[in-house]
């Protein structure tokens, strides 16, 4: 194979030219997969704003440090124990229902997280946010995932 040969062998590829996936998605798809990556950025994001967050709380509520280290592992203890639930939840309801309500379980102990008083309902709402977040996080790939095409044309 001559130089020439080989470069257009590389520039063209073998075989058909191939799209990239997010191309070859319609538009309900992409919304998907959309509505995915955001639900997951969102836990991701509170998981990490939150321990940034612990000198605040502490001084907010007039707490000890272990009891302000408990807005993360009362979130963490609902993570384990409601996200090996989730599949067997959606089963019975369907993805995208479980999906809305544990986004809106999400949403209502965040809100009541940024407005609670003491740290005991501080603690309440973290856990609410952490069943609501246990939910959420299967469900979001789950949904995400099945919007996706099940062959990408990449052979």
């Amino acid at each position: 194979m001559s130089d020439g040969e080989w470069h257009d062998a590389l520039v063209r590829g073998h075989g058909p030219a191939r799209t990239s996936t997010w191309a070859a998605l319609h538009s309900d798809q992409r919304h998907r997969v959309l509505a995915s990556l955001a639900s997951l950025a969102l836990l991701f994001f509170d998981q990490t704003a939150v321990v940034v967050a612990l000198p605040a709380i502490r001084h907010e509520f007039g707490a000890t440090y272990n009891a302000a280290q408990w807005t993360v592992t009362i979130y963490l203890l609902a993570l384990a124990v409601f996200m090996p639930v989730a599949g067997r939840i959606a089963e019975r309801f369907g993805r995208q229902r479980v999906l809305l309500v544990a986004l809106v379980l999400f949403g209502f102990g965040s809100a009541a997280s940024a407005a609670a008083p003491t740290m005991a309902l501080l603690l309440a709402a973290r856990l609410l946010q952490g069943i609501g977040g246990a939910v959420m996080q299967p469900m979001a790939l789950a949904v995400g995932v099945r919007g996706l095409p099940t062959t990408t044309g990449a052979g």
